[in-house]
């Protein structure tokens, strides 16, 4: 079964992944200090996630990352595999 989420792949986006495109907003925030950096990288994520392509992703697994499981989804146009959401049940 396939879901429909934003691909953060640079395949799917023009070449650009989403960590490329977030990195490149947050070289062009001024004043992106230690203290605003949270806020800015929130912002990033906010403007980069409006302009990914929706695609069909399907479930690949999970990892774990502290004590929280979170579900991996491949996406089915250019097999670009991300964390989606969170699963307690692995």
């Amino acid at each position: 079964m396939s879901v429909q989420i934003c691909c953060e792949g640079p395949a799917c986006n023009g070449g650009f992944s989403a960590q490329d495109r977030e990195t490149a907003i947050m070289r062009e925030v001024p004043g992106n200090t230690d203290a605003l950096r949270d806020e800015a990288a929130r912002y990033a994520r906010h403007v980069v996630t409006r302009k990914l392509n929706v695609t069909p992703h399907t479930r690949s697994g999970s990892t774990y990352r502290g004590a929280v499981t979170f579900a991996l989804f491949r996406c089915e146009a250019c097999d670009h595999e991300r964390v989606y959401g969170n699963s307690s049940h692995g």
